[in-house]
């Protein structure tokens, strides 16, 4: 069903012989709060009839990954508060926002395939050119990647009932540098220069900056191993962008760069 969604129908029909089982009912149903705009429109014994009632072509891409960006962050930034308070709660809001940030992902799946079967479906969605949905899918696919590594981070917070305070400050650094991290990796996919080589600085220096009792902590260290690469890929996605936009004529010449059409 997730498929045929990203695959861009607008309808989809589910049955089952005899009839639809109160298990596969409920599994639909669980699916349906993961994808936007796709709701049951017809019910029978035997069959559910679901139909996308938003145009995705409508909505922008970088609308679609701005909000992905907000959820990443919130998540970040929460898991900090977590660390602070020793509050289990909070984990376990930011657990149940990862279905969300999945939920954008899977809209944002719709549009890339909607976009690259019509020009003019991936112009309204903000793009000069089709193949320029590519370095846009790969930073959706880092963001959505992103919250399954704070996610893993705060798995690792609720199952360790009594963390010693030493270790949670420097859980909470580390929160700290990828939130920083993040930030400049948002940015660089904007075209900011900088805000690349900083990110570039903070990920050969990551593990030259702390104590050897933090790399007994595997789950945190490979969740923010994983949570930088993800990030050196997000620029490595800029740079692909910029490419394309170079091959396919749409950048604008260096002198105009340089002096501003002077």
């Amino acid at each position: 069903m997730i498929a045929c969604y990203q695959a861009g129908y607008d309808i989809i029909i589910v049955t089952q012989e005899p009839y639809i089982s109160d298990n596969l009912r409920d599994k639909v149903r669980k699916a349906l709060l993961r994808l936007s705009g796709l709701e049951v429109v017809e019910e029978t014994a035997d069959s559910l009839v679901l139909q996308s009632i938003i145009d995705a072509s409508q909505i922008s891409l970088m609308k679609t990954l701005e909000r992905m960006e907000n959820i990443v962050f919130s998540m970040i930034s929460d898991t900090i508060k977590a660390v602070e308070l020793g509050d289990s709660k909070i984990i376990e809001s930011i657990i149940e926002r990862d279905n969300e940030l999945d939920k954008f992902y899977f809209f944002l799946g719709r549009q890339i395939t909607m976009a690259l079967g019509d020009p003019k479906t991936a112009n309204k969605m903000g793009l000069k050119a089709q193949l320029l949905v590519l370095p846009y899918k790969t930073y959706g696919k880092c963001l959505e990647e992103m919250g399954d590594s704070i996610v893993s981070i705060g798995r690792y917070l609720l199952s360790e009932n009594a963390i010693p305070a030493s270790l949670r400050e420097v859980i909470k650094e580390v929160l700290q540098l990828l939130m920083k991290s993040f930030n400049y990796a948002v940015k660089a996919f904007r075209g900011d220069k900088e805000a690349g080589k900083n990110l570039g600085h903070f990920y050969t220096s990551f593990f030259l900056s702390y104590p050897p009792e933090f790399y007994r902590t595997n789950v945190v260290v490979l969740s923010a191993s994983r949570f930088l690469s993800l990030a050196i890929n997000i620029v490595e996605a800029q740079v692909e962008k910029e490419a394309l936009e170079w091959r396919l004529g749409l950048h604008a010449s260096r002198e105009t760069v340089e002096t501003g059409g002077k």
